[in-house]
């Protein structure tokens, strides 16, 4: 094998059997690929193991090839130059021989690759973000987020084919002799150069998707009682736990303050204040009773008990002349909270012994633990005051999520709030990225903003939470619909907070149609600062299955007044021209509009979205939309079939009891419609076919949860 290398973090090249191999020490090999010519129409050969190769030169950096397909042939010569990031291939032919050159080959990121961008490639405004191994011509980025590395290919298209695994990506690069047909840039700390200075790997083994579920706080506040969250626990069972909610998180106002119960809530969490005379395993039990998992919230590295501080003051902060370091925060009495020392083991002892209270006496299953932004600081500050003061504050603040982790185990979720916590990644499941939102259209641009700022480190290094989503008024309908889009397309956490039982059915059918939360990771590899970007107006979830591909494409109208937005197609990294046409069908209001070659132009009243499944259209009928979830396909269809011998389109669907299905199918001119035929896999469902001028309705309705087979049969 030939090669050229250098010690220490250089692109290496290796070149064997007629094709190159490329690899860094930060990656290992990540690249393979072959080098095809044309030339003048008469030549057309590739390399390979009966090629003819003389290495010409081989130093720092640079590896020169000579290489003669056969004895007839002209001799070409292959230049790569490679430095510390890059690695470059130019193909040279004898004198002036004109040609073409192909390169081609497989890109090797991880076992779960990211496509996407880095913050110097053009975004073209379009937020993005993916379900899947998708493949876009306007991302030149794979992204392993396994060792925070990335390899850039600006002068190739990257693309996965569907009947390869999901981890095999292939690329391939276009060029005349002569000229540089091929870069390959590798990048190191991708996320970590943006602050993150414990980068770790999200683990998705356990919690495969961010959390959807219910949050006490936004409505109640600090009123919340037994009665009220019985209430909407048992609603939420009835109305959305089918569609996918699974948590049901009781916030600020269980707890004493002080030890004592005739309050609103405190900073003690030894047990319940009056308003929760049933006891706190009586709050999770009802919740699991109803078939979803309860939650909790709290600020664990602190407390406000007196009697706690006097029985065992070592176990917390103290300055040098023995008295309490006291820190404050919202306290209902504005009371200052002692601080848990992590460096005194006997301290984290009792953070173990609280969260096996509350894990598996109680049984918790998801914590939101709050303040936590300010404990890394508040450690530096107060460096004279721990047992050991050399430790740095971020490492003294490690140690008490540690010790929490060891005490509710990997099944349990621990969400940090509020703000960004970033010295939490490693250890929380998820994370809040901002501040608190308010059910008002300028309460919700908190949320709004912290949604692209902060996505690039969902599905990265943990869940990304954004803040809870509200529905009610005074949100007009437009206002929710945007919140609940932007919140379900972008794949972060998804956490209600409503007065349940007394929303209007217009605002629960929203919450039907954005849940659950499904497998969306980034492709955006950077802060979306909209300080500098701008807010974009349109989001694009790109969706890869094993049946096929499409685009969900959210367009927003953040203005006052109504505006008009033009969605190209090539700036969503979709291919155009050569006859190619996509279908287009909007979400909400379950509208066909067409088909259309480069793009089309969407007009929004003021603050409101609208949600388009765009797909490419085929000379067959085919699904252009269903009703079930927003995505359009991803949590409802299991699979898709078109059976061109017989002229059959064969799905397969996941049914909410009493919730009408519809399968939206486009026919061809030509096709004729002949029957429907269901197997259920548990009970009977009704069906209804209508057609709506080239579209195909399919509904289908069960009375349980279940999933249904489903053969639509056309003539010819």
């Amino acid at each position: 094998m030939k090669g050229v290398s250098k010690m220490g973090e250089r692109v290496l090249v290796r070149f064997a059997d007629g094709r190159f191999v490329l690899a860094h020490p930060a990656t290992g090999v990540f690249a393979r690929g072959f080098v095809v010519v044309s030339t003048e129409g008469v030549y057309a050969c590739s390399l390979g193991r009966k090629s003819q190769f003389e290495t010409v030169s081989e130093n720092e950096g640079t590896l020169t090839i000579r290489w003669r397909p056969k004895s007839d042939f002209p001799t070409f010569e292959l230049l790569f130059k490679s430095d510390a990031e890059v690695v470059t291939l130019q193909v040279k032919g004898d004198g002036d021989l004109q040609g073409e050159v192909k390169v081609h080959g497989e890109l090797f990121m991880g076992s779960e690759p990211y496509l996407g961008r880095l913050p110097e490639e053009e975004n073209y405004g379009v937020f993005s973000v993916a379900h899947g191994p998708v493949t876009s011509k306007t991302a030149k980025t794979l992204f392993n987020r396994f060792n925070d590395t990335a390899v850039t290919l600006p002068q190739s298209e990257i693309y996965h084919d569907p009947s390869e695994p999901p981890d095999r990506y292939r690329f391939v690069s276009e060029g005349k002799l002569g000229e540089t047909v091929f870069v390959a840039k590798v990048t190191t700390d991708v996320i970590k150069r943006h602050g993150i200075r414990y980068y770790a790997p999200i683990d998705k083994s356990i919690f495969t998707h961010a959390p959807t579920g219910w949050c006490s706080w936004y409505y109640y506040y600090q009123n919340i009682t037994q009665e009220e969250w019985e209430k909407n626990v048992k609603w939420l069972a009835e109305n959305l736990r089918d569609f996918g909610l699974e948590w049901v998180q009781l916030d600020d106002g269980w707890q004493l303050d002080n030890g004592n119960p005739k309050t609103s809530g405190g900073r003690d969490w030894r047990g319940p204040n009056e308003k929760f005379s049933k006891g706190m395993k009586w709050v999770a039990d009802i919740v699991k009773q109803h078939g979803m998992k309860p939650g909790i919230w709290l600020i664990p590295q602190k407390t406000d008990s007196d009697e706690l501080f006097n029985e065992h003051p070592e176990w917390f902060l103290r300055k040098p002349d023995g008295s309490p370091v006291r820190i404050g925060d919202w306290h209902p009495r504005k009371v200052e909270s002692y601080v848990v020392d992590p460096t005194n083991p006997d301290a984290l002892e009792y953070l173990k012994q609280l969260f096996h209270t509350l894990a598996y006496d109680w049984g918790f299953d998801y914590f939101k633990i709050d303040n936590q932004p300010e404990f890394s600081r508040w450690y530096d500050e107060h460096a004279d005051a721990r047992k050991v003061p050399e430790i740095p504050g971020s490492e003294a603040y490690r140690m008490t999520l540690k010790a929490i982790k060891e005490a509710i185990g990997p099944n349990k979720y621990l969400l940090g709030c509020y703000g960004i916590p970033l010295d939490g990644i490693g250890y929380m499941n998820g994370s809040r990225t901002g501040g608190d939102m308010e059910a008002s259209w300028q309460g919700c641009q908190v949320m709004i903003r912290t949604i692209t700022r902060w996505g690039f480190l969902n599905n990265v290094v943990w869940w990304c939470d954004p803040d809870t989503l509200c529905v009610r008024e005074p949100l007009t309908l437009g206002e929710a619909r945007i919140m609940a889009t932007l919140v379900s397309l972008s794949g972060q956490a998804l956490m209600t907070s409503d007065k349940m039982y007394e929303l209007p059915e217009e605002r629960v059918e929203i919450l039907r149609r954005v849940i659950p939360t499904v497998d969306i990771h980034p492709m955006e590899f950077y802060p979306w600062d909209e300080d500098v970007l701008g807010r974009p107006n349109i989001l694009d979830l790109k969706v890869a299955k094993h049946y096929g591909s499409w685009d969900v494409v959210a367009v927003f109208n953040w203005q006052e007044e109504p505006t008009t937005i033009y969605v190209d197609f090539a700036k969503l990294g979709l291919p155009v021209g050569d006859g190619i046409r996509y279908h287009v069908f909007e979400f909400w209001s379950k509208r066909y509009d067409g088909q259309f070659e480069d793009g089309f132009s969407v007009t929004l009243p003021i603050r409101t979205c609208e949600v388009f499944a765009i797909r490419q259209a085929l000379w067959h009928p085919q699904v252009i939309s269903t009703s079930r979830h927003i995505t359009q396909g991803i949590v409802d269809l299991l699979d898709l079939v078109w059976d061109a011998t017989n002229n059959e389109l064969h799905g397969s669907s996941l049914l909410v009891r009493n919730d009408p299905y519809r399968v939206y199918i486009h026919v061809p001119a030509g096709f004729d419609f002949v029957e429907l035929v269901t197997e259920p896999r548990k009970s009977p469902v009704t069906a209804e076919v209508k057609r709506e001028g080239e579209i195909l309705v399919v509904e289908l309705l069960s009375k349980e949860n279940q999933q249904v087979d489903w053969v639509v049969r056309f003539r010819r």
